[in-house]
């Protein structure tokens, strides 16, 4: 496809027939960004991790069966004892800071607009003016 473009010179190469980095790779970022979004935003990746945490624990609990020994204890992946699930649901805790940040900006701007009417403003005695222009 590259080589189609490329000879055809539309596509991936611009007029004086350099590969025109930057804007592919600003796209295929963007792209990249929004994808991982979509699958953390709907839960994708934790459920695939999940899965994979089910796929390792059927692992163990047949390797036990061979063995003969009991697995009795039904394993539990969380927070503390899993990175995976821990970088998972970080973005979770960090909303609280963020709100905390955007009410501080919020309490600001308001104190701002306070003090901006507050100053004291000047009423001039007497103003200095000709008067209406003559005909």
């Amino acid at each position: 496809m590259i080589a189609i473009a490329a000879q055809s010179g539309r596509g991936l190469t611009s007029r004086s027939g350099c590969y025109n980095k930057p804007r592919v790779l600003q796209r295929f970022i963007v792209i990249l960004a929004l994808a991982w979004f979509a699958a953390l935003g709907s839960g994708a990746l934790e459920y695939l991790h999940n899965a994979e945490h089910a796929r390792e624990d059927a692992a163990i609990e047949a390797a036990a069966q061979t063995a003969g020994t009991p697995h009795g204890h039904e394993p539990v992946h969380d927070d503390s004892n899993c990175p995976v699930h821990l970088q998972l649901h970080i973005p979770l805790i960090v909303v609280g800071c963020i709100m905390l940040l955007a009410r501080l900006g919020l309490l600001i701007a308001l104190l701002a607009l306070v003090a901006a009417a507050l100053l004291p403003r000047g009423v001039p005695v007497r103003i200095d003016c000709r008067g209406p222009p003559a005909r």
